[in-house]
């Protein structure tokens, strides 16, 4: 028997659980992100429905993580997070 299959996530829901993982709050993310970023952009983006891919990038490299394309067989592990619709 595999690993357990996890259902997609919401993105805002992955980036406030990596958030946490990480001991990180919305001020201490838009100070890792090196610019002069307002806390309410940062909370803006992480609960706005549609995310662009350049945004969701800078905040989780700000958190160590990185976004990859990966086949759907791949073996998942606790600190993968798979992202899905809203609509889902």
């Amino acid at each position: 028997m595999g690993p357990t299959k996890r259902k997609p996530t919401k993105t805002g829901e992955a980036l406030l659980a990596i958030m946490k993982k990480r001991n990180m709050g919305t001020n201490a993310l838009a100070a890792s992100m090196g610019k002069d970023v307002p806390i309410s952009r940062i909370s803006e983006r992480i609960y706005q429905k549609n995310i662009s891919i350049k945004n969701l990038d800078e905040m989780v490299k700000a958190m160590a993580y990185k976004i990859m394309l990966v086949p759907i067989d791949t073996e998942e592990n606790d600190e993968f997070y798979e992202i899905g619709s809203d609509d889902e």
